[in-house]
Formats: structure tokens, C-alpha cells, sequence
């Protein structure tokens, strides 16, 4: 989803990330949803620092994440 030199740019700047980041994704089984998560798990891949948490229980925010 991210091309390589974005990619590049944004592990250079989180490795400069001192505190844990949580990412919380509300998601469905829906396409946008299963984009999202694409997403989100290519940043967490980014750094050690990040954190991923998928949720299911948010039929309002579906597909959201904080």
C-alpha cells in the first residue's frame, strides 16, 4: 500500500519515537475495512514502538481508528 521511499521516510521518523504508540482499529469484515488494516499494519511494521490493537466491537466507527 505505501511505496518504498514513503516508507523509508517514515522509519527514519519513528525511529525517533521515544514512548509506545497503540494504534485501536474498530473494523468489520468490509473492504474499506480490510484497506485500513492493510495500512495499519504496514505502519506497525515500521517500528517496534507501535502497537496494533483490532477491534470488532464498534458497530458506530466501523472502519475507524484512534
Amino acid at each position: 500500500m505505501l511505496d518504498d521511499a514513503l516508507k523509508s521516510q517514515l522509519k527514519s521518523y519513528l525511529a525517533k519515537v521515544e514512548h509506545p504508540i497503540e494504534i485501536v482499529a474498530s473494523v468489520d469484515g468490509g473492504n474499506k475495512s480490510q484497506e485500513l488494516l492493510a495500512l495499519l499494519n504496514e505502519l506497525a511494521e515500521l517500528s517496534d514502538r507501535i502497537t496494533l490493537v483490532v477491534r470488532h466491537d464498534d458497530a458506530h466507527r466501523k472502519p475507524s481508528f484512534s
